[in-house]
């Protein structure tokens, strides 16, 4: 590059921190922000091998060592560590916004290799200034774009048959976001195909090594069956078809994905949880199909690479909004060689933005009091849903042109018979507890609130907010006549966040005077904990919160969303 050249490349870059820097100050997702603080401030004090005893950090262990870094940092300004600085926003931040920058360096200093100046410079520019990617990282605050640079980083050590490298990095990915999972089948692939299956196991080899190493302070105190523990629990943590993720699950379920369960039979069969595992398992054989024969084809790897992350978002339940953010790095870089992936991109990026935005209003209205209410609405997330389905479908049908037309049509239309048969299931309507009235309750604090807690504010429990269901206050019992008229009793059990942290309740529920239900020791700023009961014939349930051996005093419990189904 001539010096002309070097100074566009820089000024391009520093355009992109700058404006990055304007949004450093927003409130961004504010739990997720509160929780990065906390846990790199609990990293520095109690040490990393304690963060997950001293928190309720549910990341895997190798971000906690980038958060260790900015709580060192930061005491030396705050010793007390004073949360509500615009220093700490910043350096929480910062590592994201770093990644965006070193991501966008990479896409030019790769493509310039075999492409124009200008070609590369095109690229990287419409990464670095991709309005979903700067949302995510310098206003929602998230990390995405960190995996995103190990899962880029890892690729194209694979590509350059650096295999020990690849698997390095991967491990490392996976390691700070366990869903970088999902390029497992693209790293086994290609060192076993280009040089046979000795090369995967020394190559698997390094990943061992490397998961040693991270883990080496856990494995000194005897800690990692906690690692195991905390990572692991999020599968089926919320035990619901989309997590405000405008997918195939929140198309089909009308824009209640948030909200119904994922355990329930699809046809009697088997649980939408299990179909959309096995949709994903169908998916990803089509995907190894199609690399098979063009491993040594790195635009193929690209293009694999992100459709794994674009399938992952799509099939599955239980998905967050975000788990589709590293597929942009990669679809930029296919783009290039295949022009109708840059109108995917673009759309995917579109779609992608107004749906971290609409979930992040949803959980904070009070922080947009501006945004028209069309954008927030319930079918504004509809019609995403819809573009995003059409997206992956032609995403599809490119791949199909160059796979055998049998194999991939037995595979689509096996997605698409299953997907079909969503129409067809019978609707249930539940009844919400909150909307009946109770045949009797007592509680020994404060009044009982229906779709309010019980100091009047709206339910919420570790930053999500609730339109339906009972606040209420340990110790209290709350009973509903049921008559024999439902089949099940579902809705979830938490404390409100407006109590304190410590605090501790239990949640009971009897049927007809028998426990059917007993959520164990619930605190403060946790998730909520599910249920789905059979009431088949039962005449009267009673709700019971008791207070967990430490007094009565900020024991805010709240029913989510429970309801009975007949």
């Amino acid at each position: 590059m001539n010096r002309r050249e070097i100074y566009v490349l820089i000024l391009i870059l520093a355009a992109a921190f700058a404006l990055r820097v304007c949004f450093i100050p927003a409130a961004g997702y504010e739990q997720d922000i509160h929780n990065f603080k906390s846990w790199s401030q609990a990293a520095v004090e109690h040490g990393i091998h304690n963060i997950y005893d001293r928190t309720d950090c549910d990341y895997p262990p190798a971000y906690i060592y980038v958060l260790k870094t900015v709580g060192y940092s930061y005491r030396i300004f705050y010793p007390k560590f004073n949360e509500h600085t615009y220093l700490f926003d910043l350096m929480v931040k910062f590592p994201a916004i770093l990644a965006d920058l070193i991501i966008s360096f990479i896409v030019f200093w790769f493509l310039r290799k075999k492409n124009s100046f200008v070609i590369s410079l095109a690229a990287m520019a419409a990464y670095a200034f991709n309005p979903v990617i700067i949302f995510n990282s310098a206003y929602w605050g998230q990390v995405d774009s960190v995996s995103s640079l190990l899962a880029l980083g890892a690729i194209l050590a694979l590509i350059n048959d650096k295999y020990g490298l690849a698997w390095g990095l991967i491990t490392i990915g996976i390691l700070t976001k366990i869903q970088l999972f999902v390029l497992l089948p693209v790293m086994i692939l290609i060192p076993w195909k280009r040089n046979g299956f000795k090369q995967l196991v020394n190559s698997m080899a390094y990943a061992w090594c490397t998961f040693v190493f991270i883990l080496l302070p856990f494995f000194r105190f005897h800690q990692v069956d906690r690692v195991i523990e905390r990572v692991f629990k999020a599968v089926g943590e919320y035990p619901f078809l989309s997590l405000y993720a405008f997918n195939i699950w929140w198309l089909f379920s009308g824009g209640q994905g948030r909200w119904a369960p994922d355990m329930r039979l699809f046809l009697g069969l088997f649980s939408y949880r299990t179909l959309g595992t096995m949709l994903l398992g169908i998916f990803f054989i089509l995907l190894v199909r199609y690399l098979y024969s063009r491993e040594k084809d790195e635009n193929a790897v690209f293009l694999c690479s992100a459709m794994a992350f674009i399938g992952f978002f799509m099939l599955p339940t239980e998905m967050h909004e975000r788990y589709i953010m590293p597929a942009f790095v990669f679809l930029v870089l296919a783009a290039v060689k295949n022009r109708s992936l840059m109108a995917v991109y673009a759309a995917l990026s579109l779609t992608t933005f107004f749906n971290l935005l609409i979930a992040l209003i949803w959980t904070y209205p009070k922080n947009f009091p501006m945004v028209p209410y069309f954008i927030q609405a319930s079918p504004t997330g509809i019609i995403i849903s819809m573009v995003n389905v059409a997206l992956f479908i032609f995403v599809l049908f490119l791949l199909s042109k160059e796979v055998n037309v049998k194999y991939f049509g037995c595979s689509l239309a096996a997605i698409l018979i299953v997907l079909s048969g969503l129409y067809f299931l019978k609707p249930v309507h539940p009844v919400y507890l909150s909307d009946l009235t109770p045949k009797a309750y007592e509680q020994q604090w404060g009044q009982l609130h229906m779709d309010r807690s019980v100091d009047g504010n709206p339910l919420t429990v570790n930053g999500f907010k609730y339109l339906k269901g009972i606040g209420t206050h340990a110790n209290s019992s709350i009973e509903y006549i049921m008559d024999g008229r439902y089949r099940v009793l579902e809705g979830a059990v938490s404390m409100d966040d407006e109590q304190k942290r410590d605090n501790k309740i239990e949640a009971r529920i009897y049927a007809d005077n028998k426990l059917i239900y007993q959520s164990g020791i619930l605190k403060g700023w946790i998730d909520p904990r599910y249920f789905r009961l059979n009431i088949k014939g039962v005449k009267e349930i009673k709700l019971v919160f008791s207070d967990g051996g430490d007094g009565i005093n900020f024991d805010h419990g709240d029913w989510l969303r429970i309801k009975a189904l007949p």
